[in-house]
């Protein structure tokens, strides 16, 4: 399936059965049991056999985790659909490890403001050329860019972040 000139790809999505409830709310949590799992990367679409596939996220693997996966109030996601849905999409794996490794801002982008996305709060990545992008924004694959600051920006790619390796 192509979506603006970008190939997403459906894929066969690991196992969570040991994984317990995520958490939900606006509390963090420190890294645990998600944190773990998500490092792992063990979802298909982001990898080809050892080799992690989007070069943003082997950009966000070289990160730390600050905190643990968690959704927003509402979303009734058990462990096993939430690992689903994180698999689905390349996507949706870089945007639950932005969450984990990425910084929280109080003033929420205009998605996040209006309870959008999966998680409970706005976690952004500061590009070089000075815009950002928040996890929320590309869960929902926002094509035209973070609202960041409540004005729906161009849209920026990440490889301007780092360079692509060889």
């Amino acid at each position: 399936m192509t979506i603006s000139g970008r190939c997403l790809t459906l894929s066969h999505v690991a196992n969570a059965t040991s994984l317990p409830a995520p958490h939900t709310g606006p509390d963090e949590h420190p890294p645990g049991e998600w944190a773990s799992h998500i490092q792992i990367l063990p979802y298909d679409c982001v990898r080809d056999g050892r080799d992690i596939l989007p070069p943003f996220l082997r950009y966000l693997v070289t990160l730390p985790p600050r905190r643990e996966p968690m959704l927003r109030n509402g979303i009734p996601w058990d462990a096993f659909y939430l690992n689903k849905e994180i698999g689905k999409l390349a996507e949706h794996v870089e945007a639950a490890y932005m969450f984990m490794v990425e910084r929280r801002v109080e003033l929420e982008c205009a998605l996040c403001q209006l309870g959008g996305g999966a998680f409970p709060y706005c976690v952004v990545i500061n590009y070089e050329d000075g815009q950002s992008e928040c996890c929320n924004c590309l869960w929902e694959y926002t094509t035209d860019g973070c609202w960041l600051l409540g004005k729906r920006g161009q849209f920026f790619t990440q490889c301007s972040l780092y360079k692509e390796s060889t």
